[in-house]
């Protein structure tokens, strides 16, 4: 079975296993108070505990000279996220974290824990391969027509009906299709209609459309086209459609 651990299960282990050491724990929870993220930061550098935990939040831009150890708990979550910038991320974060371990004049140590121990972006990030990183990213993205290579247009449809939200991506999918086959506006990929990686939020279910184009603004033309003759028809529109042009997150 998979099992998560938070930062309070993990404050727990670390003080069973390190008993007399003094640590503090820095997430949501902790920082909740204006100055808290300040002065936790200004206390761990002023050397009162020796421990510092926390999520994501404490892997960027710290400069602790004294810091020898970095842990990383659980550092392949974002390889499984529906997302082809997966594998960048999960490469930049474990960069920066282990940036923060060694940057005075002793040594700095990194451990990793990992369900993927073999898989190639780890691997590249344990040993700061940069270039070879980038070798292979860049490879992978030309052949699936992935950004820089292509754009892509992320439209999203929500309603509380799944069955007019699936119907209006569909039909809004296959209008899109006859369109470009019958006036032969550039080549471009249409992947879905499919439910979104996060089918549903706050009782409205979400379909997306992705679409690959090397012609951003023909086939923005092409959607405006078909969203107006939707809004022609006058038709009461049970269903919002978001168009996201190289959107940052795919989710």
């Amino acid at each position: 079975m998979y099992k998560g651990a938070g930062t309070q299960k993990i404050e727990e282990e670390v003080k069973k296993n390190f008993p007399g050491v003094s640590m503090e724990r820095m997430d949501l929870d902790t920082t909740a108070r204006k100055g808290a993220h300040r002065r936790l930061l200004s206390d761990f550098g002023k050397k009162k505990f020796g421990i510092l935990l926390g999520t994501q939040m404490i892997t960027r831009g710290l400069d602790f000279p004294d810091v020898t150890l970095v842990g990383v708990i659980s550092a392949d979550l974002g390889l499984d996220l529906p997302d082809f910038r997966s594998k960048e991320r999960t490469f930049q974060l474990l960069a920066q974290v282990a940036g923060r371990a060694g940057r005075g004049e002793r040594e700095g140590e990194v451990i990793v824990q990992t369900y993927y121990p073999e898989e190639w972006s780890i691997k590249l990030a344990a040993s700061h391969d940069f270039e070879e990183f980038y070798r292979i990213e860049l490879e992978q993205r030309r052949d699936l027509g992935y950004p820089p290579f292509n754009h892509l247009i992320l439209m999203v449809f929500s309603g509380r009906s799944l069955k007019e939200v699936t119907g209006r991506a569909l039909s809004f999918s296959n209008a899109m299709k006859r369109k470009t086959t019958r006036e032969k506006r550039g080549r471009l990929e249409i992947l879905g209609p499919a439910p979104a990686s996060i089918s549903k939020v706050k009782n409205q279910h979400r379909w997306q459309l992705l679409i690959k184009t090397k012609k951003v603004s023909g086939v923005g033309g092409l959607i405006r086209e078909l969203l107006q003759d939707k809004k022609s028809a006058k038709k009461k529109e049970a269903v919002r459609i978001s168009v996201n042009v190289d959107p940052m997150d795919m989710l």
